[in-house]
């Protein structure tokens, strides 16, 4: 996934966006390093 791409700017980043503003303070920090591995894992199964 490119962060140009539709799946990222279009599902992605506003399902990050959300979640992240939802979560808890203490939570942002794990939520943003699950959401980064999915992002990486999704590259490069």
């Amino acid at each position: 996934m490119v962060f140009s791409s539709m799946v990222f700017l279009g599902i992605f980043f506003p399902a990050v966006l959300l979640t992240y503003y939802l979560c808890p303070q203490k939570g942002k920090n794990i939520l943003l390093v699950a959401f980064s591995l999915l992002f990486y894992a999704w590259g490069e199964p």
